[in-house]
C-alpha cells in the first residue's frame, strides 16, 4: 500500500491524471470516427453497388497506404482485422505509399519509405482484389483474389 500512496501523493499523480484524461478523450473520438467511416462506406456501397473491394495486405512486414484514388480520398472499410478500400470499376489511378522498418547497425531502426507512387489499375465490377508491396521486386502488386 505504501507504493500506491507514494504515487498518488507524489508527482506521479499528474502522469496518471494525464493518461486518464487522454483515454477518456481518445476512446469516444475513436468510436465516433469508426462509426463515421462505417456509415461513409455503407453510403458509398449503396450508391455504387458494383464497387470492387481492395484488401490491403502485408501489414505484418510494413504499412501500405492508399493515399488517393483518382486524386480523391479513398473510401475505406474494416472487416475484423483486415481493411481495404472500395474502388469503382474501370481504369483507376491509385496513389500508394509503403513504409517499413528494420533493425539498424549504427542506429536502433532504419525506416524506408516508398512513394507516394501513382499506379494505374483496371478494376472489374464486384471483384475482390489484394494490394501489396513486393520488396524483392520493388513494386506494388494488384492481384485478383
Amino acid at each position: 500500500m505504501g507504493a500506491f500512496e507514494q504515487v498518488i501523493n507524489g508527482p506521479g499523480k499528474y502522469v496518471i491524471l494525464v493518461i486518464g484524461v487522454m483515454m477518456l478523450v481518445y476512446i469516444p473520438v475513436m468510436i465516433i470516427t469508426m462509426g463515421k467511416r462505417k456509415r461513409q462506406a455503407g453510403d458509398f456501397l449503396k450508391e455504387n453497388p458494383n464497387a470492387a473491394k481492395v484488401y490491403i495486405a502485408g501489414a505484418a512486414s510494413g504499412h501500405l497506404t492508399i493515399n488517393s484514388v483518382n486524386e480523391k480520398l479513398p473510401v475505406l472499410f474494416y472487416e475484423g482485422a483486415k481493411y481495404g478500400a472500395y474502388i469503382l470499376p474501370g481504369n483507376q489511378v491509385l496513389e500508394l505509399s509503403y513504409v517499413w522498418s528494420r533493425p539498424g547497425v549504427l542506429s536502433k531502426t532504419v525506416t524506408t519509405q516508398v512513394g507516394p507512387s501513382k499506379v494505374q489499375v483496371t478494376v472489374d465490377p464486384s471483384h475482390v482484389y489484394e494490394l501489396n508491396y513486393s520488396k524483392s521486386k520493388e513494386s506494388f502488386t494488384f492481384t485478383q483474389r
